[in-house]
């Protein structure tokens, strides 16, 4: 069993449930995230909605819906992903105008040295690109999420079904 009681991690700890919406979406956000890692690298969030809207197709309803407000909760429903691969976390290289990162994620991490991080890792061994094996990533990443969330015994009620992402 997987102790992850430490973890900065509302899901993990019952303040958040894991919606059909914030699978699908880690899902589509972790090969954007890939693409976004070089040196001294941060992309601004509008920047980060548009190259989803223009990676994906226009009738993909979840990426058409992109709200800036939620997508910190995407991005930490990705996190389980990267946590379980002790993978440095992505969503650090996604900064406000400002070029900074939340004060709640500030609070939770030290952005320069996840970004710093991300530089060591070979992506390609843990997250397809964008355009390649788009519904196996996803179906991939609601399998590890059920199966994390039932190991930990932190969030008994994860609601959805391989099935669901189809």
């Amino acid at each position: 069993m997987f102790d992850l009681s430490d973890e900065v991690c509302h899901f993990l700890h019952g303040k958040r449930r894991l919606t059909e919406t914030d699978v699908k979406l880690a899902g589509l956000y972790g090969p954007l995230l890939k693409t976004s890692v070089r040196p001294s690298a941060t992309i601004q969030i509008r920047d980060f909605i548009a190259l989803a809207k223009n990676t994906y197709p226009p009738n993909h309803s979840v990426i058409n819906n992109i709200l800036p407000i939620s997508i910190g909760r995407r991005f930490e429903c990705f996190r389980l992903y990267q946590k379980f691969n002790d993978l440095p976390d992505l969503s650090s290289l996604v900064v406000s105008a400002n070029g900074m990162n939340s004060p709640q994620y500030r609070n939770d991490f030290v952005p320069k040295e996840q970004r710093n991080a991300t530089l060591f890792v070979n992506w390609n061994n843990f997250i397809p690109d964008a355009t390649n094996h788009l519904k196996n990533m996803m179906i991939f990443l609601m399998r590890f999420i059920h199966v994390l969330l039932n190991e930990t015994r932190l969030h008994p009620n994860f609601p959805y079904t391989e099935s669901s992402l189809s």
